[in-house]
């Protein structure tokens, strides 16, 4: 039996961010959404459905990103990257806990993303 397609979560201010995050993650199921409060929305199911969480902290909702971010960690429990174009504004905290944290490129693709989705779900 073929082992399941992993998931990831893109939460990201920007419709055309997420499409292109999309487009570097072929072969995983994805889905994006552009506020905090849409995403907490699908991470409080009982088993969270995803197995990876792609956060820009500059995602706005009733809850800020970078604290989101924590809330993904501490609640949730599952693994995160954060992604921006700022890494100074990523708080120290999340860095310490072993969050991956890269540049958005702004290019069209990241290769730096798809090494580290791949290094934390092991495929």
């Amino acid at each position: 039996m073929k082992p399941a397609r992993k998931s990831i979560l893109i939460i990201d201010p920007e419709p055309s961010e997420i499409a292109r995050i999309q487009a570097n993650l072929t072969g995983y199921n994805t889905d994006g959404v552009t506020s905090t409060d849409a995403a907490a929305e699908i991470l409080l199911e009982p088993v969270p459905p995803f197995d990876l969480v792609i956060l820009d902290p500059q995602t706005s909702g009733p809850v800020p990103g970078m604290v989101f971010a924590r809330t993904i960690l501490t609640l949730y429990q599952v693994p995160l990257i954060i992604l921006t174009t700022n890494r100074r504004s990523v708080d120290s905290g999340i860095v310490q806990r072993g969050v991956t944290v890269l540049a958005k490129d702004q290019h069209g693709s990241n290769d730096d993303l798809l090494w580290a989705v791949q290094q934390i779900l092991g495929t």
